[in-house]
């Protein structure tokens, strides 16, 4: 049996209503990288995004190693740090895996979903067989299941 998790881009972050970053599906099913935060720094509840955090691990780094390695020289699509554009983008990924990963051994597992609008970043979880959704459609079943219940 396997539970769905969310690793929410700061795009999809600022797409959520205040009211819906802290709600319960939120606080229970969906991650930021510290990045995310970072870059989140200026929402009125960024202090309280802080418990969405999840861990920049050994294996994850070990990931981002990978994806930079296939990234081909000069080509900033993914990350350009002289716009400062991506920074958070490769961890995403990365951070996914890992928490996926690390669910492996126990009894309920979690599959780990990127929600972002960015194109490479979707690129890139493809490429890493990890699952992606749009911050529109998150923000619909979000919504749809807030109705609901």
């Amino acid at each position: 049996m396997s539970d769905v998790h969310y690793l929410l881009d700061t795009n999809a972050v600022s797409r959520l209503t205040r009211s819906e970053r802290a709600g319960r599906f939120v606080r229970a099913r969906c991650g930021i990288t510290e990045d995310v935060l970072w870059e989140s720094r200026d929402l009125a509840d960024a202090e309280q995004l802080k418990s969405l955090v999840q861990p920049m691990t050994v294996h994850a780094l070990t990931v981002i190693q990978e994806i930079m390695a296939e990234v081909p020289i000069g080509d900033l699509k993914l990350i350009n740090l002289y716009a400062n554009k991506g920074a958070a983008d490769p961890g995403l990924v990365a951070c996914a895996l890992a928490a996926a990963t690390r669910s492996n051994d126990t009894l309920f597992q979690q599959d780990w979903v990127v929600v972002t609008d960015d194109g490479e970043v979707r690129t890139t979880a493809v490429r890493f067989d990890v699952g992606w959704m749009s911050s529109s459609d998150f923000v619909a079943t979000l919504r749809a299941g807030s109705a609901a219940g």
